[in-house]
């Protein structure tokens, strides 16, 4: 499987060795993120919200710009990990995260930790699952191919104005482990 790195726009560089998010295969995993994530300049000279609300939500916009980079949404995390400095904050950031998540919220890990800067009370890292062309091609395959090998593409007004050597090559390529899809 391929390994992408996603530096999504509006994001700053990452303070260390270490990338913004990186897919792999149809999974996105998205390294810590805090409410300076967007803040460019040296790392100790951001100017970071006073409050776990605005906190909270900075924090989920940055993981929802990596998760659009990568071509999904915030409904596709499936798992986050919140780091939280005070436990006393816990019920006012997850009403912050509850307007994230309305339906079918992620698996969610939440502990105490200090983190790398004295006033930033959370850092969360998340991992979605990218709904890539398979599952799309999985619905439309049995009208795409007819039995000898020749596509009807006219039978699929939904895909009418699609180029067909694009949708036939996400098909095989969905279908063949050794190809990977296009970014």
């Amino acid at each position: 499987m391929d390994k992408r790195i996603i530096q999504p726009k509006g994001m700053a560089e990452a303070v260390g060795p270490f990338s913004r998010a990186v897919l792999i295969g149809d999974h996105l995993h998205i390294a810590g993120t805090t409410a300076l994530s967007h803040v460019s300049g040296d790392y100790y000279d951001r100017s970071v919200p006073g409050t776990i609300e605005e906190q909270t939500r900075l924090t989920l916009d940055n993981i929802q710009k990596c998760v659009e980079a990568a071509g999904g949404n915030m409904g596709d995390i499936f798992k986050v990990v919140i780091m939280l400095k005070n436990p006393a904050d816990y019920k006012r950031m997850n009403a912050i995260r509850a307007e994230y998540f309305p339906r079918d919220p992620p698996i969610s890990t939440c502990f105490r930790a200090e983190v790398m800067r004295d006033d930033i009370l959370v850092e969360i890292e998340a991992v979605a699952f990218r709904r890539a062309v398979r599952e799309f091609t999985a619905v439309y395959m049995s009208p795409l191919l007819a039995p000898n090998g020749h596509d009807r593409m006219s039978d699929l007004s939904p895909l009418s104005g699609v180029k067909r050597k694009s949708v036939f090559g996400a098909v095989r390529a969905a279908f063949d482990p050794q190809r990977t899809l296009p970014p």
